[in-house]
């Protein structure tokens, strides 16, 4: 019998999070290159002015968007760690891309793995009733 945090870990409200998550962590992925590309083209010591409530309103964004990888980091670390079937070798290999890249290669390992095995013991759950 499966214990509690597994079956939480590969349940469909869950799998919902962990996708929004994954997705939030995608556009914080695209607005760190935008804001990157956008920074190359301001002239040398020139900087864009901003007002209050639109610094409230970006670091707002922000702050979600990092509390959204953390989620996603550490549900995917803990699915890796403790329900995962790969091999050792796999998984250390994975274990080792986690540390190094944290939210954005867990957005990676969650299209890669998580969505795939939670799908499959779905259809398995399924096709057993």
């Amino acid at each position: 019998m499966k214990d509690k945090a597994e079956s939480l870990l590969l349940s469909p409200k869950t799998l919902r999070s962990f996708t929004v998550a994954a997705y939030i962590t995608l556009a914080s992925i695209g607005a760190v290159l935008i804001a990157a590309a956008f920074a190359q083209t301001l002239p040398d010591g020139h900087s864009i002015p901003i007002r209050t409530p639109i610094f409230v309103v970006i670091f707002v964004v922000v702050a979600i968007m990092l509390a959204a990888g953390l989620y996603l980091w550490i549900g995917m670390l803990y699915f890796l760690l403790k329900i995962d079937g790969r091999s050792t070798q796999s998984k250390i290999a994975w274990l080792i891309v986690l540390l190094i890249f944290n939210s954005w290669a867990a957005t990676v390992y969650f299209f890669a793995a998580y969505r795939g095995r939670v799908a499959r013991l779905a259809h398995a759950t399924q096709a057993s009733v």
